[in-house]
């Protein structure tokens, strides 16, 4: 039986944005099955897909979900609000389709590929990555397998221009 948690959201720690890094307790990681390393489908009022780690030592407080701007952005939900997440299997991208934005120059494929390397994608999810002193920005159109898939040095990424 598949088994869901609802948690609340919480702000990444600064090391895990740009990641596409979600820290839940060990308790709710038991609950749901999950080992560090694992892909998780997290659902707002939109779904995204990021890989579980363990929350800090440190921290005491469990039932929540720590995840950065952008993951929240494409779960469609803000911090304090509840969302639901769940263990999702998630193979090796064969290809990604992306429609990059208008200022993002030719050519970033590859560029794109190794920076996603070892993260899962979702269909529909924003991608921004790191460029010189700008952001580069993305829309993931076409994850194969659909819907979602961990991009590898082996995906094939090809740009969709509207």
């Amino acid at each position: 039986m598949e088994k869901i948690l609802s948690l609340k959201v919480q702000k990444a720690d600064k090391n895990d944005v740009g990641h596409r890094v979600a820290r839940i307790d060990y308790e709710s990681m038991d609950i749901l099955t999950v080992s560090r390393g694992d892909v998780i489908e997290i659902t707002g009022r939109d779904r995204t897909v990021a890989r579980c780690k363990p929350a800090f030592a440190w921290e005491k407080e469990k039932g929540i979900i720590r995840i950065d701007a952008l993951t929240r952005n494409n779960a469609g939900s803000e911090i304090n609000e509840p969302i639901l997440i769940r263990k999702i299997r998630c193979p090796k991208a064969k290809k990604i389709m992306i429609h990059p934005a208008p200022d993002v120059p030719s050519g970033t494929e590859r560029y794109v590929r190794d920076c996603l390397e070892g993260q899962p994608i979702r269909f529909t999810d924003k991608i921004i990555l790191p460029y010189f002193e700008k952001k580069l920005k993305y829309l993931a159109l076409e994850p194969q397998p659909f819907p979602a898939c961990v991009v590898t040095k082996h995906t094939k990424v090809m740009m969709v221009h509207y």
